[in-house]
Formats: C-alpha cells, structure tokens, sequence
C-alpha cells in the first residue's frame, strides 16, 4: 500500500484583525438628558408589569452611559425592596358628585434588598425606536419593554408597542 501525501510549506497569514468589542460604560450624572431616577422608577414598574413581585424603589447606586450604533444606552443600578400592594380608598368631599381616589401604597416591605439594572435604549438614528430592559442582577430574571412610536419623555411612558 503506499500513500501520498502532498505538503504545503507556503505560510499563510493568520488573520491578526479582531471584531473590536462594544465601547467601554462612562459615568454618566444622571440627569441630563435624562434622569436616572425616573428610569430606575419606571424600570421597577415594569418588572411588576411583566409578571413578577412588586418591588419598592429605594435608591440609585451607579449610572453609566455607551455610544453603540447611533443610540445611546443609559445604564442604571439601582436597588429595591419586595413589597406586597395595598390599594387606600380616601374619599373626595369637593363637588357633589363624591368620588374615591384609589392610591396604590406598598407595604409590608422586606427587610433584604435587591439589586436590579436597568438600560434605556435611545436609538438615536432611527427616533421611533426606543427600548427598557430591567434585570433582576441576584436571579437573573429580565423583562424588555419597547416603544415605537414615542410621543414625548420615554413616549408618554410606554404608549404603543408593549412588553417583549
């Protein structure tokens, strides 16, 4: 039995370019243009909205920001607290006609907190688009929120397009 086998001593050129990764997070004030504490606030609203526990908005510990693509993304951690919902009734005595406000207070709070993040998508190229992820950082749980078409400060806080 014999066997060829043909050898190439030609040294071809080991591609030296990578795909450079997604730009470094900047510190970011957090309140031009936008404000850190509303998206952290509407964040929390959101995850109760996508199925899970309500949770109590304590306070806002780092705010970074990123250019990627023609759309900036806001980058919020912030902390919150398990809560259980009590709806108040408070009767209103102005008018004739007596009507009840409803306010939704939470309590009963836990004492552990949380930490989740939140990253505000505001494509900055195509205006209609814009896009809320929050994450629950300790289990990883997430839900997204997408606008299409926004009407004013984070499109009249959530108008058309729904949860993904």
């Amino acid at each position: 039995m014999v066997i060829f086998v043909t050898i190439n001593a030609r040294r071809k050129p080991t591609p030296t370019t990578t795909c450079r990764g997604p730009p470094a997070w900047q510190d970011w004030k957090g309140r031009s243009p936008l404000n850190a504490n509303l998206i952290a606030k509407e964040a929390t609203k959101l995850f109760y909205q996508c199925g899970y526990y309500n949770f109590k908005f304590i306070r806002v510990y780092q705010k970074q920001k990123r250019f990627i693509d023609h759309a900036m993304r806001y980058r919020v951690r912030y902390i919150a607290k398990k809560c259980q919902e009590s709806k108040v009734t408070k009767p209103s005595r102005r008018g004739r006609k007596h009507r009840e406000d409803i306010e939704i207070k939470l309590v009963h709070c836990e004492r552990f907190e949380k930490k989740f993040q939140a990253i505000f998508k505001d494509d900055l190229k195509h205006r209609d688009r814009l896009r809320l992820n929050v994450t629950n950082l300790e289990n990883g749980n997430s839900c997204a929120l997408t606008e299409c078409n926004p009407g004013g400060f984070l499109g009249a806080l959530w108008g058309s397009c729904g949860l993904v």
